[in-house]
């Protein structure tokens, strides 16, 4: 992964420590490169690359209507041909869970944006809160974002056969 997640997290939390410490305390001391290193100062084509992949989807949104109870939110598959409708909602909602991903999870790349578009074997589930208190015309809260990628069908009598005799195969049983 890029380590966004990580280092978004860790720099927060260590800007709160060094703000709470007493002197005498450790310093915290942040560099940061102004100048892009691949494209001139202000060229558009490193703003729309940020904008296609999504690449500054570093805060996700706050609920606007809280946390709701897990009573009260249902479970959805996303539909891959309207989550890349070109429609301005869809976009919308895209750019929430791949925020959701982001600032939840340290091994996230742009390449989970391909994945999530077009690999066959990988499916987006989402849990939503009650979407009545929505507006019509407005994206729903995202509670929870889930990446899932279907492998292996490993058969169940496999598992088991397996289990009983003490064996566990390497790799991943999927």
């Amino acid at each position: 992964g890029t380590g966004r997640a990580l280092s978004l997290k860790l720099v927060s939390k260590l800007k709160e420590q060094a703000k709470s410490a007493g002197s005498g305390a450790r310093t915290l001391k942040e560099l940061v490169l102004n100048e892009p290193i691949r494209y001139a100062p202000g060229d558009p084509v490193e703003s729309w690359l940020n904008g296609l992949l999504l690449l500054d989807a570093t805060q996700a949104e706050p609920l606007r209507n809280g946390l709701p109870h897990p009573n009260d939110c249902e479970l959805y598959l996303v539909n891959r041909d309207t989550l890349f409708a070109y429609h301005k909602a869809s976009e919308q909602f895209l750019a929430r869970m791949m925020s959701l991903f982001i600032t939840s999870h340290y091994k996230n790349s742009p390449n989970d944006l391909q994945l999530l578009s077009d690999a066959p074997a990988h499916a987006l589930f989402v849990l939503l809160g009650p979407l009545q208190s929505q507006g019509k015309n407005e994206v729903p809260d995202v509670v929870i974002a889930l990446h899932v990628c279907f492998e292996g069908e490993v058969s169940a009598s496999s598992v088991q056969d397996n289990s009983s005799r003490g064996l566990r195969p390497s790799g991943d049983l999927i």
